[in-house]
């Protein structure tokens, strides 16, 4: 890929910058924008989120994108990339995408049931959640997730992720011009529950959870290079990104 196609790295629900801090480096040989999507910043609203997400790629200088986005970063990927048109050159999903229970729009009385346990006690909802769904890095990473996730501020969290189980993708997904990509945890994969997105065939990754670029850094790299169709050694120089917070999360 020509240096002026920039990877745009999207972090989830309640995580940050901090996400891809493995593929800040791995990664470097590409122009990188790592922004923070912390609703509290930029709003609670996947649109929002998109926006924000425009707003850093029109000043990075970059004149191409790839959109690579997590969990509900994979949401706000298809928003940007609809507002991107032919500026973005792909757009590929970390363990987001297929799920019908979050990313088909969801009727108000599930939404409300399923953000209950978070409102009534935010840190424990969100441990149960991270031990549920991961897999692989053992009980130091699941306790830096839980202690990391379960500081965003809960009211603000509770109305980004209310924003996502309204939001629908398959609507959006028929608008989507550019190729499409999905890397999938393996265990948490349920067929039973899983869209069927044209134009899409998910790639499972064994062995680990919802977090695959914390929880098997170096695996995750490499499938992530494949579906770029980029082996490692690339050229390209690492891209400062603008207004966002902490900078260090944004450059080599």
């Amino acid at each position: 890929m020509p240096a002026e196609t920039a990877l745009v790295f999207l972090h989830g629900w309640c995580g940050g910058p901090w996400i891809w801090r493995a593929q800040r480096h791995s990664f470097a040989d590409w122009p990188l924008l790592i922004p923070d999507l912390a609703p509290a910043r930029i709003g609670p609203g996947i649109a929002d989120a998109a926006e924000a997400v425009l707003g850093a790629a029109e000043a990075s200088g970059a004149a191409r994108f790839i959109l690579i986005g997590h969990s509900l970063g994979g949401a706000v990927a298809v928003e940007a990339a609809l507002r991107l048109g032919g500026r973005c050159r792909m757009i590929l999903g970390v363990d987001s995408f297929t799920d019908a229970a979050f990313y088909a729009a969801r009727p108000p009385e599930e939404i409300a049931r399923r953000l209950a346990p978070f409102a009534a006690d935010f840190q424990a909802g969100m441990a149960e959640m991270v031990g549920r769904i991961t897999r692989a890095g053992g009980p130091a990473l699941r306790g830096e997730l839980s202690r990391a996730m379960s500081a965003a501020l809960p009211g603000e969290s509770l109305a980004q992720m209310q924003a996502l189980l309204a939001w629908d993708i398959e609507a959006r997904w028929a608008r989507l011009a550019c190729p499409k990509a999905a890397l999938l945890s393996g265990p948490l994969y349920r067929p039973e529950s899983a869209l069927a997105l044209p134009g899409l065939a998910p790639v499972l990754m064994p062995r680990v959870g919802h977090f695959p670029m914390l929880e098997d850094p170096l695996g995750f790299d490499r499938q992530l290079r494949t579906l770029l169709g980029e082996p490692p050694g690339g050229s390209g120089a690492a891209l400062r990104c603008p207004d966002w917070r902490p900078s260090a999360h944004c450059r080599r």
